[in-house]
């Protein structure tokens, strides 16, 4: 965990690469490190461990506070996250961010193979894919 936060980015990149798939004791300081460093690897660091549903409403309640979303964690909470955690993410603007989108339009798709979503949730991810995509066909003119 200490070379999370080396000077070298390559280090600390395969640092928290290799927290992957290594036992942690304390899920909630990994939490908080991952946070701390807010990249698409940190968060990535979680996506085996077993979270608590206290900890992924913990994790939706971060996304919701931030101003500028985080690709990896809506990655985290594609992989990990819940019905309120696909609500949430319906409910988040396109981001001008490809990368934002990309994992958003991931996240909603996953989790709503995962969980079982109402017609009107279909509806919903229908028309959230039809809307990204025209914005994508505008920007892209």
């Amino acid at each position: 965990i200490r070379l999370t936060s080396h000077s070298e980015e390559q280090i600390r990149t395969k640092a928290w690469e290799a927290l992957i798939n290594t036992p942690v004791d304390d899920i909630d300081e990994l939490i908080k490190l991952a946070h701390d460093a807010n990249s698409k690897e940190s968060w990535s660091s979680l996506w085996a461990k077993e979270l608590t549903e206290d900890q992924i409403q913990k994790l939706n309640e971060t996304l919701r506070s931030q101003v500028i979303k985080s690709a990896g964690l809506i990655s985290l909470l594609g992989e990990k996250g819940n019905e309120d955690t696909f609500n949430m993410l319906l409910e988040i603007p396109v981001q001008k961010s490809s990368d934002v989108n990309f994992e958003l339009s991931f996240a909603i798709g996953k989790l709503a193979g995962n969980l079982n979503i109402t017609e009107q949730q279909q509806v919903e991810v229908i028309e959230r894919a039809f809307i990204e995509f025209v914005i994508m066909k505008i920007s892209n003119n």
